[in-house]
């Protein structure tokens, strides 16, 4: 999965849509790039669980 299929377009999306029938009880929040990096949040909605990830964009290093 790219960085720009991950972080959608901001409106309707397959990959968002098909992530959120795959992994239901999980919804993720890409950031704004900064610095040639952008994070991208996963939360858990029945236990208050997260986790990030953190990509360089391409040619950036």
């Amino acid at each position: 999965m790219t960085e720009t299929e991950l972080s959608g377009t901001g409106s309707f999306d397959a990959v968002g849509f098909a992530l959120g029938l795959r992994v239901r009880d999980v919804v993720h929040h890409p950031d704004r790039e900064r610095d040639g990096e952008r994070a991208v949040w996963f939360y858990a909605h029945t236990d208050g669980g997260w986790s990030t990830t953190v990509r360089a964009s391409p040619g950036s290093g």
